[in-house]
């Protein structure tokens, strides 16, 4: 007899935000001033909201959305430090088929009935001592952005929340104004905003346009075989505060983002230690979904190693 197949491990990552709410006050918007306690406020609200099929009003849970979606939060812990949660993005259109003895069915027939619905989920920490949020990105459920128009949909009061990345300063202290490059390569997603920013500075990247949709991302690689007399290319705009801003708003689009500078030098990872945290993760059952323990302790403690010193600022100062 065969030995027993391994669970096949899954890979999760899990990216770290930071939070700010903006309400109208006395006459203009602006920053809500304590606003740890303004999440909390807002999250404790959440909790205790009835869950209905029908409305979906800041009265109640469920949020339907421009798609035609559901989204729904259940909090799993929240006190003065945390708020644990679990983001639901529920669908019941644009189902697949099922086979079964060469007759293919809609998987609705199969497995929905009454007012059930598929559900994705997506794992997500707040960490009020920095106002940051860590959540796990899947590609099937729920995003930043959901979560931001979900808050706002619930809070009781009008506002904004906006979600940015959380960008590692020292990360980009590598990047040299005007160096010149040996080797660049970038790999984002194809329909991501950097490219229009990335073409707008130099026509050497209109090579990342792609208008077909069967394709998911795109990469390119600009190479200089640079010697004493041979120089590299330089790029005026690729400075520290041009890929911070890159970060801030699209650091889920990429997947490289890494340069060379001069002969013999060694290739820069600008993702790198980029406050990405990336598991491997044994999925429930058969589904691609994680444990919720496993994925909370998985994010403080990434928090904790690698994030906590740069967004926590200090008493003493």
């Amino acid at each position: 007899m065969s030995p027993r197949k391994k669970k096949t491990e899954i890979q999760r990552k899990f990216y770290y935000y930071e939070i700010d709410i903006r309400r109208e006050i006395a006459g203009s918007v602006e920053k809500v001033p304590d606003l740890k306690k303004c999440i909390k406020d807002i999250f404790c609200r959440i909790k205790h909201l009835k869950y209905s099929d029908t409305d979906f009003t800041d009265k109640y849970l469920v949020q339907e959305n421009e798609r035609g979606d559901y989204t729904y939060l259940i909090i799993d812990e929240l006190d003065d430090h945390y708020i644990k949660f679990r983001m639901l993005l529920c669908k019941d259109k644009l189902l697949p088929y099922i086979e079964e003895s060469g007759k293919l069915e809609p998987l609705a027939n199969k497995v929905i009935t009454g007012k059930k619905k598929l559900a994705e989920i997506t794992h997500g920490i707040i960490f009020l001592e920095s106002n940051t949020l860590a959540l796990e990105y899947n590609a099937a459920g729920g995003r930043k952005t959901d979560l931001s128009k979900y808050i706002d949909s619930k809070a009781g009061i009008p506002q904004i929340t906006y979600l940015t990345n959380r960008v590692n300063p020292d990360t980009l202290k590598n990047i040299k104004q005007n160096g010149e490059i040996s080797l660049l390569k970038i790999k984002v997603k194809t329909n991501s905003a950097v490219i229009a920013m990335l073409t707008a500075e130099d026509t050497a990247f209109s090579s990342l346009n792609c208008k077909n949709d069967d394709i998911d991302s795109v990469e390119i690689v600009m190479r200089r075989r640079t010697s004493s007399k041979k120089k590299g290319f330089i790029f005026p705009f690729l400075s520290a505060e041009f890929v911070n801003k890159l970060f801030k708003n699209n650091k889920e689009d990429f997947d490289k983002f890494s340069l060379a500078y001069g002969s013999g030098s060694g290739e820069i990872n600008l993702l790198e230690e980029q406050f990405i945290c990336n598991d491997p993760f044994i999925p429930i059952e058969k589904t691609k979904t994680i444990k919720q323990e496993e994925a909370y302790n998985s994010m403080i403690e990434y928090y904790d190693s690698k994030v906590k010193e740069y967004v926590v600022e200090d008493e003493e100062h």
